[in-house]
């Protein structure tokens, strides 16, 4: 039995819980393990479980898969853009369900003794995902809808605090926003 931390049920935009739950639905089909980060889980924490409103709110769902290599990745993201709601930006990361536009960041396995993944083909455009695995392993499962049912996980307020000041750190000043992000 999973525990859920907080029911957000009819807080969510349609929009969102229909692209959150054909994720859900691919990657349980696939086995793989994911959870909402960025300023999306910033905003479901803050906002709608503790009545916080961010000075900031965001228009994109960013999500971390746990995956082992880039095969899986790719039959993840086939699998997403076989349902016909998804498809690709010129962005790696990128995804597009209606007007949702998603980031899709592999942590785990994938990444090298410096926990950075390097997108294909060329493996140029390397990405840190310091601090991914121990905010997953941590996070806590929030139920979003109740019908159907939609139980994601979502870093805790401290795993997200320390996401994004690794975030801002790596990425200062170009991602000065993670900063400010972590505080509003």
């Amino acid at each position: 039995m999973m525990n859920i931390s907080f029911d957000l049920s009819g807080k969510i935009d349609q929009q969102t819980i229909d692209a959150l739950l054909t994720i859900k639905k691919e990657a349980d089909i696939l086995n793989i393990p994911f959870f909402v980060v960025g300023a999306f889980a910033r905003d479901i924490i803050l906002k709608h479980c503790y009545g916080i409103t961010p000075r900031r709110m965001t228009g994109d769902i960013d999500l971390g898969i746990n995956i082992a290599d880039w095969g899986q990745f790719d039959i993840f993201i086939d699998s997403l853009i076989s349902t016909g709601k998804f498809f690709r930006t010129k962005e790696p990361q990128r995804y597009i369900f209606d007007s949702t536009l998603i980031d899709i960041v592999p942590f785990g396995a994938i990444a090298d003794e410096q926990f950075k993944i390097g997108w294909p083909p060329e493996h140029k455009i390397l990405m840190s995902i310091v601090g991914f695995k121990e905010a997953f392993e941590n996070s806590i499962i929030v139920r979003l809808n109740s019908d159907p049912e939609l139980d994601i996980k979502v870093p805790t307020l401290p795993g997200l605090a320390v996401l994004k000041l690794i975030s801002w750190k790596e990425k200062y000043p170009e991602r000065a926003k993670d900063a400010d992000d972590c505080c509003s």
